[in-house]
């Protein structure tokens, strides 16, 4: 091909490409609702778990349609990325040997599956601990009373109302019920509380009204009132945090291929490695807890191994082919 023949290729590879994102961005933008929803699944059931209302706040009018947006655009290009990897690949191949071309063949399609793998553990195993951890944090601040310390003469006390009691006690019998899931089929006008998730719920009409109930003793907590666009944010960049970090295997796999560290180098390394990865998952997870680094430390250790496993085969197949080239030579 002449430099114009491949200049033009790369012009209708890069048009598909940007198609390809412009679909799925679109398609995304259809059910952005259904995006949403995974996204922000897991903070509204911590939230909820907590006895807080699960709600999120946008600060702008902008800002629920440009996050939906960009939820849109980010999920549209993940999702369109084999296809523009495809383009990719269709564009360069020609110019790469054959030990090259299958190399790509079999690490690209496995280092996309681990990235996805990674973003949904993030997404359904991490995100839930990491919130929950993060919310029991606030609720754990110790509240002060300055009229413990400094009496009335700072902050005088508000004067209680003096009432004067009944001449009979009337008697209080509850009648509200406490149901540990929803009832099938509420009058309007049915009040429960939902013991599952510590919320008072009302029927009027045809919907269902809720009210996040607390404990008496946690009023005086400093309450999580998260934007919509940061939460969205911090999910997306942990998530591709996490879809990196499970590109263990591959790496290791290429190292043992390129030939710059063997397997055996790397299994005597192990040790530092480990070390390496914990440094990680602790600077990675905000949770000093040690059960939330685990989370991310076991599976790295796991896909380490893995990865070594996969680099002795290759170096395996590797050595047989050298063995058998060596024997069909003709001897001198």
């Amino acid at each position: 091909m002449t430099l114009g023949e491949h200049l033009e290729e790369l012009r209708s590879r890069l048009i598909r490409l940007l198609a390809g994102l412009f679909v799925g961005a679109s398609v995304c933008f259809v059910f952005r609702d259904r995006l949403m929803q995974v996204l922000l699944g897991p903070t509204f059931a911590v939230l909820r778990s907590r006895g807080l209302a699960p709600e999120l706040v946008a600060l702008d009018p902008l800002e629920p349609f440009m996050t939906a947006l960009k939820v849109s655009i980010i999920i549209g290009f993940i999702l369109s990325a084999p296809y523009g990897l495809y383009q990719v690949w269709a564009f360069v191949a020609a110019g790469l040997y054959r030990r090259e071309r299958r190399f790509v063949q079999r690490f690209v399609p496995v280092s996309i599956v681990l990235f996805f793998t990674g973003a949904l553990f993030f997404l359904f195993v991490v995100m839930p601990v990491m919130l929950y951890f993060l919310i029991g944090f606030m609720d754990a601040v110790p509240t002060f009373d300055p009229t413990r310390v400094f009496g009335d003469r700072l902050i005088p006390r508000r004067q209680a109302i003096q009432v004067s009691p009944p001449a009979t006690q009337p008697t209080f019998s509850p009648n509200v019920p406490v149901l540990a899931q929803d009832p099938p089929n509420p009058t309007s006008g049915t009040m429960w509380i939902d013991s599952s998730t510590h919320e008072v719920k009302i029927r009027l009409g045809d919907q269902t009204y809720v009210l996040a109930a607390r404990p008496a003793e946690q009023q005086n907590v400093i309450r999580p009132n998260w934007t919509l666009r940061d939460t969205i944010e911090l999910t997306l960049e942990m998530a591709a945090a996490f879809g990196v970090g499970f590109q263990v295997p591959v790496v290791v796999a290429f190292l043992a291929t390129v030939g710059i560290f063997s397997a055996s180098q790397m299994a005597k390394s192990r040790r530092m490695v480990w070390f390496v990865m914990s440094i990680a998952a602790a600077v990675v997870t905000p949770s000093p807890d040690p059960g939330t680094m685990m989370l991310l430390l076991v599976p790295m250790c796991l896909l380490f191994e893995s990865g070594l496993y996969a680099a002795r085969k290759i170096e395996k197949r590797r050595a047989a082919a050298a063995a058998a080239q060596d024997s069909d030579s003709p001897a001198d």
